[in-house]
């Protein structure tokens, strides 16, 4: 049984969460002890990109001082997620003549090379490349080929990948805080790793993290990623139009959401809202800010189902949709997703995690599942160490093992 401490950071657009954790396990089986965690604003990313560097390094100062400061220990190496709406993936194949007629391990090495070759636009970087499956002689469903007998070894991939700049940043800002990065790692697909189980992998399924400045939608079919988009609205899409349309403070309208935020109506109930310029407050029907936000949440997922039949994906979802963020938290939102896609929903709570109950919440998933990720060492394991705008990808040794 390995066991080690690892850091997850999560640099989001409402907040920055830092958690520490002890880490027993192996690949199949970990559990995972939280020992510290650490929350602050962001000061500086919008829709998920960083765009002040000296205020995202002081959020992230601050949120890992209050996570060490709970567990009682220094961290210098976190493992960082990246998101924004220039994140993007693509599936892609490869293929390679199988010398001696046996699939090896280095066959296997370079049919994975060649399913990543695919040209990219000048001012992306590859982040992930995500083994699908592999076919043989146009026998296809393969998870493991090696040993195998054929002439053509096939491999499929899902390929994600961000803007190199905004990358660089999040490079920037760790060093100006004094850490290390062990490796990025998209946000949406972090959160997979903390909330998603292997059975609903398998089986089909749609995971939609909802953050405060972008929604992330990953879908999963027989068990790995088959599609993921970036959708250029959150929470604080919600936020901002409570505050315009009931006319508040913005900081006040985030509080108004969380305290009195639901989708079912009510029966003449008014709550008590601020005003803007040192105005009294005033009451207002609970009502319309219960219209504010069903409408904002219909349109994010009128933009899902729109997903759906683009990449005809609905099919697939056999186990249904998981949805995590902070804004999951809305109550009456898992009734109201249910009846909208007429499929089961569940929020999604992170997994095999114990020690603090707080990591338990969807707003903790991105954070959690970087930690899962750097345990793992998983077959999408690249590490993208700093040099210059545009990086450097290396694999990591031992890239396959968790498949072979």
């Amino acid at each position: 049984m390995k066991g080690k401490t690892i850091a997850g950071l999560d640099i989001g657009t409402s907040s920055i969460k830092a958690v520490i954790a002890d880490v027993v396990g192996d690949n199949d089986s970990l559990n995972m002890k939280v020992i510290g965690v650490g929350e602050a604003s962001s000061g500086g990313v919008r829709k998920g990109n960083i765009v002040n560097i000296d205020n995202t390094v002081k959020s992230i100062l601050e949120a890992v001082q209050k996570a060490e400061n709970m567990a009682c220990r220094k961290v210098s190496s976190y493992y960082v997620t990246v998101s924004g709406q220039n994140i993007t993936g693509l599936s892609h194949t490869g293929s390679i003549a199988i010398k001696g007629g046996e699939v090896t391990q280095n066959d296997i090495a370079k049919v994975m090379d060649d399913a990543k070759a695919v040209k990219l636009n000048e001012d992306s970087i590859v982040v992930h490349v995500i083994p699908q499956d592999f076919s043989i002689d146009e026998q296809d469903g393969i998870k493991n080929p090696l040993g195998m007998s054929g002439v053509r070894l096939s491999s499929k991939v899902y390929i994600m990948t961000a803007n190199a700049f905004a990358v660089k940043n999040v490079f920037t800002c760790m060093s100006k805080c004094g850490l290390n990065t062990n490796s990025l790692i998209i946000s949406s697909y972090a959160s997979a790793h903390a909330v998603v189980t292997p059975e609903e992998k398998e089986l089909g399924c749609c995971l939609i993290d909802i953050g405060g400045g972008t929604t992330d939608i990953s879908v999963f079919c027989n068990g790995s990623i088959a599609h993921s988009a970036v959708l250029p609205f959150g929470g604080d899409y919600i936020t901002n139009d409570i505050a315009k349309n009931l006319v508040m403070p913005i900081s006040e309208a985030e509080n108004i959401k969380c305290r009195y935020g639901s989708l079912q109506g009510s029966h003449g109930e008014r709550i008590e809202i601020p005003s803007i310029g040192g105005r009294e407050y005033r009451l207002v029907d609970k009502n319309d800010l219960t219209n504010i936000i069903v409408s904002r949440i219909e349109e994010l997922f009128n933009y899902i189902v729109s997903q759906f039949a683009k990449f005809n994906l609905r099919k697939g979802l056999s186990a249904g949709i998981i949805l995590t963020g902070g804004t999951s938290l809305i109550p009456n939102l898992v009734p109201a997703a249910k009846n909208y896609f007429n499929m089961p929903v569940r929020i999604g709570s992170n997994m095999n995690a114990s020690g603090l109950d707080l990591v338990n919440s969807p707003q903790y998933a991105a954070s959690v599942g970087a930690i899962r990720y750097g345990f793992q060492k998983t077959s999408d394991d690249l590490i993208i160490q700093d040099n210059g705008t545009r990086g450097i990808i290396k694999r990591v040794k031992g890239i396959f093992s968790k498949y072979f």
